[in-house]
């Protein structure tokens, strides 16, 4: 597969308009499947579901965001976008 860039572009502004924190300080993580649904009507038919699949694991591998795994080692919470995917959506031009 390729990276498609744009859309690791607007995963990343998606988690830091939607993800929360709760009044202790604790992140209040986002699950995958409910980031796709959301992703998939919010951008229409811009991206296919394994290419929003394919960015997830993108941005996972190079510590854009934090994320948990299953016993399968599919990421089904993203808890944050780190620093590094802060200063790559600050670069990332929409």
């Amino acid at each position: 597969m390729e990276i498609n860039y744009m859309c690791m572009g607007d995963i990343l502004q998606y988690l830091t308009k939607n993800l929360t924190i709760s009044d202790k300080g604790v992140m209040n993580g986002i699950k995958t499947v409910d980031l796709l649904n959301d992703f998939v009507n919010f951008k229409s038919n811009r991206y296919s579901k394994d290419a929003i699949w394919y960015a997830i694991v993108k941005l996972a591998e190079n510590d854009y965001i934090l994320y948990d795994t299953s016993s399968k080692r599919e990421i089904i919470n993203i808890y944050d976008v780190t620093i590094k995917g802060h200063e790559y959506l600050a670069n990332y031009e929409f």
